[in-house]
């Protein structure tokens, strides 16, 4: 789809997106960032849907994303962008465009 499989963006020689799978991942949630994502919303982003607990741990390390945790009515994780998750996806998004573009 984007780029290629793993993706690397490096700011101040540190590798930002490295495993594969959080490109699609962070372009599910801008695409539907007005909507509640459910963890589970995001086997139809990701190919390799066994990867997404790592790739949601990996986005909130770097504090990309938010993850509530409900119990009630029922155990669930919701999943949002934070202000830098956003601004990451926007550009890589944009850059994304500029090279299918090309």
């Amino acid at each position: 789809m984007l780029l290629a499989k793993t993706y690397y963006v490096t700011r101040m020689g540190k590798t930002v997106i490295e495993t594969t799978g959080i490109l699609d991942v962070l372009t599910y949630l801008i695409e539907n960032k007005e909507s509640e994502i459910l963890a589970t919303d995001l086997k139809n982003a990701v190919s390799n849907y066994q990867q997404i607990s790592n790739i949601l741990k990996n986005l909130e390390d770097r504090k990309m994303i938010e993850i509530i945790q409900e119990t009630k009515p029922r155990k669930r994780k919701l999943i949002s962008l934070t202000p830098r998750g956003e601004d990451l996806a926007k550009r890589l998004l944009k850059l994304n465009e500029e090279i299918e573009a090309q």
